[in-house]
């Protein structure tokens, strides 16, 4: 095939359907093409369209994802003149990264068979609909993080491993917090959520790392919770003004740094009989 990348000045490439590929990988093809606005070709074939128009800044056609394509990964990367609704087709895997700093619109979506969603829609300003995670993924770290125009409910699928930085600085979330029952790390994973209001915190059994999980969330409100194997809960719940009941620190606790700076908690203090460092972990409360 030709290398599109010869001629930097394209802004419309063609590929009719009667052409026959000569194999089925797609990824970088279009990479970096920065005068590119439309590009009308027939996935229906290709696996990997990983990166494909990864920094097309001025793509503008319509989106679409073959049946076949298992790796979208960095497809639409910083294709920041999008104005589409995002699409997964039914057998991608991989779609890390796959619209981060775009600017698609409307509700994302997330394939059955996505195992890999980290990163997805980071700084997707123009998402306004509800947070979706599919139920095979493993990785939703940084999923959504400055999605600050979503205005749904989190999601969090019953595989997910790393939800860390997931829902980071969506100010427009509403509905309950929720952490699935694989989760092990979700360190900083509402950070600045400050629109969930009036609901009580959640950590799942197998959290390892809660730092920061729920700092700056104004509204939070109910008892704290820290799940029987979180090693970390610095800065857990920084800035919970609202946040009433006695403080929680499990026996596996190891560092409890600010973890309840300029909070509401009331009652007795207390720490785990593994922490090393509590420095802060009651200021100003």
């Amino acid at each position: 095939m030709i290398n599109f990348k010869n001629y930097p000045s394209i802004t419309k490439i063609v590929i009719p359907n009667k052409i026959t590929l000569i194999n089925n990988n797609f990824s970088n093809t279009f990479n970096n093409m920065r005068l590119l606005n439309v590009c009308e070709f027939n996935h229906s074939n290709v696996i990997d369209v990983s990166s494909a128009y990864a920094y097309c800044y001025n793509l503008r056609n319509t989106l679409s994802c073959g049946d076949n394509i298992t790796d979208m990964s960095k497809i639409y990367y910083s294709c920041s003149n999008l104005r589409e609704p995002p699409k997964c087709g039914n057998n991608v895997i991989n779609m890390s990264y796959a619209y981060y700093s775009s600017g698609v619109i409307g509700n994302p979506v997330c394939g059955d068979k996505v195992e890999n969603m980290s990163n997805a829609y980071r700084s997707c300003y123009g998402l306004n609909g509800f947070p979706v995670c599919g139920n095979n993924v493993i990785n939703m770290c940084n999923a959504y993080a400055y999605c600050s125009s979503l205005n749904g409910i989190p999601a969090c699928g019953p595989n997910v491993i790393d939800m860390s930085y997931a829902y980071y600085n969506c100010r427009n979330l509403f509905g309950n917090y929720v952490c699935g029952p694989n989760v092990i790390n979700m360190a900083h994973t509402y950070y600045f959520c400050s629109n969930l209001r009036n609901k009580s915190p959640v950590c799942g059994n197998n959290v390892i790392d809660m730092s920061y999980a729920y700092d700056n969330c104004q509204f939070l409100k109910g008892p704290a919770v820290c799940g029987p194997n979180v090693q970390n809960m610095a800065h857990t719940y920084g800035f919970c003004f609202r946040l009433n009941g006695s403080p929680a620190c499990g026996n596996n606790v190891t560092n409890m740094f600010y973890a309840y700076y300029d909070s509401g908690v009331n009652g007795a203090p207390v720490c785990g009989p593994n922490v090393r460092d509590m420095a802060g972990a009651y200021r100003n409360c």
